[in-house]
């Protein structure tokens, strides 16, 4: 994951159940298309030692600092009435969500 982070692209990871991609220092804001979207989501600080996340749009929004060996949101959900969740991080992490099955 830590290569990731070095390479100046985006990158997407798929599968069966969920989808994944690296969100640079900043201010993101992420439609949310739930006819294809599922319920959960997380943000993961994946190959660094800690970020600063504030999030808006979330079922338990946090603004808070997240790191593998404290509080991390692995299993937070998006709300249907809400089409953006805004996400705000001073260090690169991973946003993951799940995908509604056919």
């Amino acid at each position: 994951m830590s290569l990731l982070h070095k390479m100046d692209r985006e990158i997407y990871v798929l599968d069966g159940e969920s989808f994944a991609w690296l969100l640079r220092k900043g201010r993101h804001e992420i439609t949310i298309d739930h006819n294809t979207m599922g319920q959960t989501c997380g943000i993961l600080p994946v190959g660094i030692d800690s970020a600063r996340v504030k999030t808006q749009g979330l079922k338990w929004d946090f603004d808070w600092q997240t790191s593998l060996q404290g509080d991390v949101s692995t299993s937070n959900h998006l709300v249907p009435e809400n089409p953006v969740v805004s996400i705000e991080t001073d260090r690169p992490v991973l946003w993951t969500c799940e995908i509604r099955p056919l």
